[in-house]
């Protein structure tokens, strides 16, 4: 096995790291039932090495200190992020940890000599075994333990790689590049390549930049000229307080919240489907994700008059609630963390009729959105929450509904990978990526989430749902109704 170095230069952590507005929010998300965790599988067919996968993750997980952080508490408040307690031994200096790996030695000793148990399982399954259900997963808290894990099953034929991360520590596209990263390292290890070391060197400085509201390349004048708009978008956000948007679901009483069930029901289009559906978004003159956005709250929409609970002629509100990435051009070398925002589309019941207006009015908002940088907006928003003791965690607790549903499109997320391919797929050693799917977290009176990537030139849609909520059969028909709407758009 490979011993060459990562070209990952040294790095020192800091003793501490303050939590920016986004990340005291997302701590206070926690609750009993919603652990407020990103959740994200990799299927494969073939041959897994734990070796060469123990090896990849001690060369990558020290790129990215925050998912082996943890967080100080004064309290119950949280203060910064630290690094005294649960570290692995190698986090410090990745290099001298790459020459110390040795090839011999048991996958689960080596993980146990890096101090990686807490981060990573290995789960030998049964001859016959193939990836179904999620069962038996620790707990994420940056409070209470690791904050990150990785849960690997695998047999002969069949593997299973199972990331969780906690919110506060990152968001779904940072978790998704350390996973990206992982792939690449495992495949460079597996197919003994006399390239170099695949991944560029981070530069750890950037983290403390993140969250910031003024960030990037533009000069000083131009992003102060957009400001005054920031704060225009934070008046007219404040409907987000007036409005109460519909739930999809009648809510549990706080006192019948439990640990809730990781379900979730997953949806394809076919490539030459999902080839259509980008030509029928350009002769409407909107983006593919402003058009599925429309067809989600028609579908949403539905789902409620076909369970009763409400109307045609009836006058609701939707919500959707979209993170938005904050990443910029100079973000290459920024390991991963919460570098997003959230911005949410409103709409009325009687406006669910023709889609293509309902796609070409949410279209016309993104792009004022994208135009005055107004995605900030929920950032900005929270930081004068921050201004007033308590106040994020009061608000991080309402019980109330916020939001119909919260959908994410994560785009081409394995595109330019630089690993070998099967037809459509990506091959990495000898492993053949099946599938992928992404489970957002849930919140109380928000049931259903919805997660969208492309994967093998195929739109792949995933509905992660609290069975507590809606059942297994209500999940999978307002799957079907969604896809149904793609399909014979």
């Amino acid at each position: 096995m490979k011993t060459s170095s990562t070209g990952q230069s040294l790095f020192e952590l800091p003793r501490l790291l303050k939590l920016t507005p986004f990340e005291h929010f997302q701590y206070w998300e926690t609750q009993d039932g919603f652990p407020n965790q990103i959740v994200a599988t990799l299927d494969f067919v073939g041959f897994f090495d734990a070796a060469v996968f123990v090896a990849a993750v001690v060369r990558t997980l020290p790129r990215h200190p925050l998912l082996f952080s943890r967080i100080k508490v004064a309290g119950e408040a949280p203060v910064a992020f630290v690094w005294t307690e649960g570290q692995p031994r190698f986090a410090l200096d990745p290099e001298a940890a790459d020459a110390n790996i040795d090839p011999a030695q048991d996958p689960q000793s080596q993980l146990e000599r890096f101090g990686l148990q807490d981060y990573v399982r290995l789960q030998v399954q049964a001859d016959g075994w193939q990836p179904q259900q999620l069962d038996d997963l620790p707990e994420v808290h940056p409070a209470r333990g690791a904050s990150f894990r990785l849960t690997i099953q695998f047999n002969r034929t069949h593997c299973r790689w199972i990331m969780q991360s906690h919110h506060a520590v990152c968001d779904g596209v940072g978790g998704l590049q350390s996973i990206r990263e992982l792939l690449q390292v495992y495949h460079w290890l597996s197919t003994e390549s006399k390239e170099p070391f695949p991944l560029r060197p981070m530069q750890m400085e950037r983290l403390q930049n993140r969250g910031r509201l003024m960030r990037g390349t533009a000069s000083w004048v131009s992003r102060l000229g957009t400001l005054p708009m920031k704060w225009i978008g934070l008046f007219g956000a404040s409907k987000f307080l007036w409005r109460r948007p519909v739930s999809l679901c009648p809510t549990r009483p706080q006192s019948n919240l439990a640990p809730a069930k990781l379900a979730w029901v997953d949806g394809r289009l076919t490539a030459s489907q999902s080839q259509r559906l980008r030509q029928i978004a350009k002769e409407f003159g909107v983006t593919v994700n402003s058009l599925l956005l429309a067809h989600w709250l028609a579908t949403l929409h539905r789902f409620r008059c076909q369970n009763g609970r409400t109307s045609d002629g009836s006058r609701e509100c939707y919500r959707l609630m979209i993170p938005t990435n904050e990443r910029t051009g100079g973000d290459v070398a920024l390991s991963a963390c919460n570098q997003v925002s959230m911005v949410y589309v409103d709409r009325w019941s009687h406006e669910m009729e023709h889609i293509d207006g309902l796609a070409a009015g949410i279209d016309f908002e993104m792009s004022v959105i994208r135009r005055w940088g107004l995605s900030g907006t929920f950032l900005l928003a929270l930081k004068v929450l921050s201004w007033f003791p308590g106040l994020i965690r009061r608000y991080a607790r309402r019980p109330s509904c916020w939001a119909t549903s919260y959908v994410t499109n994560l785009g081409p997320i394995l595109e330019r990978l630089r690993v070998g391919r099967s037809g459509p797929f990506s091959q990495v050693g000898k492993l053949t990526l099946a599938d992928i799917r992404l489970l957002p977290p849930l919140r109380p009176s928000l049931p259903a989430a919805l997660a969208v990537h492309l994967y093998a030139g195929q739109l792949c849609l995933t509905l992660h749902y609290d069975p507590g909520e809606i059942p297994t059969e209500q999940s999978a028909e307002l799957m079907r109704a969604m896809l149904n709407r793609l399909r014979t758009q």
